[in-house]
């Protein structure tokens, strides 16, 4: 397995973690968070954990509604670098 895997993996991990265990955490960081998606064409789905159901960069299980695990993505600066999407990602944090 190499280092970028591995890494997204840890980080899919944490962010489960984190919804399961700790929710007030999120709605804390969503808060927080600014900007919004630029539409990239799905560059975090397609570097973070790569989704089956992503198909020519559109959903194709949930139509309009976006799973709860996307729409919070990215909960933390450092689900952003542990992603290894800061370089396309527009999401930042206030402290």
């Amino acid at each position: 397995m190499n280092l970028k895997a591995i890494t997204s993996l840890r980080s899919s991990i944490r962010r489960r973690w984190i919804w399961i265990f700790n929710p007030r955490y999120i709605i804390e960081q969503l808060r927080k968070r600014e900007g919004s998606c630029k539409d990239c064409g799905a560059i975090c789905c397609k570097r973070t954990r790569p989704c089956p159901f992503l198909k020519n960069c559109k959903c194709t299980i949930y139509n309009k509604r976006i799973p709860f695990q996307c729409w919070v993505f990215p909960i933390d600066k450092k689900d952003i670098e542990l992603a290894g999407v800061s370089d396309v990602c527009q999401f930042k944090f206030k402290m």
